[in-house]
């Protein structure tokens, strides 16, 4: 499966979902940094595609929804079985409501390298963190993490082989 990960090998990248029905793959980098590690999420462009029960799919891929997907992620991702049960619907709402609001006045441009190539990366900070996407052409991506990393060569290259009977990977 192909995701966007970071150029430098030896840096750890876990898979933490791969959508089948889609090529979509969520990797965390850097897990051993706790909380200092983000996540990445590839997405190919497959296409606006139907299938013979008339079932119309495809990768939303315009700046507004991803964007929105990128904050929805980072909310989310706060959540957990420590979350109490009773705050949950105002969580999921302050979490729809942040995902709404696509500023573009909150959003800045970086510059990320891509395989030898500068693509764009528009970045939003949140606190505690940040969020991010790009279109990288054939994919788009999300980031989200705590701290964007300095060193931004990523690849495309590198591969790892679809979870095997052991998932969830450790």
């Amino acid at each position: 499966m192909t995701m966007l990960s970071p150029a430098d090998p030896s840096i750890a990248v876990v898979v933490t979902s791969v959508v089948d029905t889609e090529p979509d793959v969520s990797i965390l980098v850097g897990p051993e940094k706790g909380r200092f590690a983000f996540g990445i999420r590839t997405m190919e462009r497959t296409g606006t595609r139907m299938d013979e029960s008339g079932f119309v799919s495809g990768i939303v891929d315009d700046a507004p929804a991803m964007a929105r997907m990128a904050v929805q992620e980072f909310g989310l991702a706060a959540v957990d079985e420590s979350t109490p049960r009773d705050m949950l619907p105002d969580l999921m709402q302050k979490i729809a409501d942040d995902a709404a609001d696509v500023d573009w006045a909150k959003w800045e441009f970086t510059r990320i390298e891509v395989d030898g190539v500068g693509f764009a990366l528009r970045v939003r900070q949140m606190a505690p963190g940040f969020v991010a996407i790009a279109d990288l052409g054939r994919f788009v991506v999300t980031m989200r993490g705590r701290e964007l990393p300095e060193d931004r060569r990523f690849t495309l290259k590198r591969q790892v082989s679809a979870p095997g009977p052991n998932w969830p990977i450790d």
